[in-house]
């Protein structure tokens, strides 16, 4: 029997016991081991060796916005295609995994409306650390991708390299269209002089 304020070396680990039970167990607790009062020396112990993973995640979201910069549902029908791509020494390219996504939770990557995430990931590629990073290579007409919550234009080599972060599409502002109209003067130009006028789209003036 174990007495108040016994010691037991278990693999050199000191557990010791008293009438409020174990202190300072350095974690046996957690390993399934407990004493109790009138309780025998005998304890099972069961340690399991989990290798740490190799692999890792990236987590993408979409959020729609109006011209106002306020959220907003995603327009009917609409899909963007969110491509992952890969940095490694300084260099980034095109991991090949794109994931559609179109406001509906599926198994292809989508896993929750407007919520991509790229699974499965290596770590590391000839020993060098992979920074990975997302791009909106699809839009939605009328859109444009941004970040900073619908503030920032995203440029051509600009991505969300924080996973779990969000590319906002936010609503382009009215397009205002000018024609413009030509005053053609008909019976004062040769055959030529019109051909050479319309090729070069210049008006007749007098």
């Amino acid at each position: 029997m174990l007495l108040n304020n016994d010691t037991v070396e278990i693999d050199s680990i000191r557990v010791i016991y008293n009438s409020n039970g174990i202190q300072n167990a350095n974690g046996l607790y957690n390993n399934n081991a407990k004493i109790t009062n009138g309780s025998s020396a005998s304890m099972k112990f069961r340690n399991t060796y989990k290798p740490a993973s190799n692999k890792t995640s990236f987590e993408a979201n979409k959020v729609w916005m109006d011209r106002k910069e306020h959220v907003v549902a995603a327009p009917e029908g609409a899909t963007v295609a969110f491509t992952l791509f890969k940095e490694v020494g300084g260099v980034t390219t095109s991991t090949g995994r794109t994931i559609i996504l179109d406001g509906v939770a599926d198994n292809d990557g989508e896993i929750n409306p407007w919520q991509a995430v790229f699974s499965d990931l290596p770590k590391q590629e000839n020993g060098q650390t992979i920074r990975y990073k997302v791009k909106e290579t699809t839009g939605w007409p009328d859109y444009y991708a941004c970040k900073n919550k619908g503030k920032n234009l995203m440029r051509e080599n600009e991505y969300l390299d924080s996973s779990g972060g969000t590319i906002y599409n936010r609503h382009l502002l009215a397009t205002i269209q000018i024609q413009k109209h030509f005053d053609i003067q008909p019976n004062k130009y040769s055959d030529a002089d019109w051909a050479e006028m319309l090729a070069k789209k210049q008006p007749a003036w007098n």
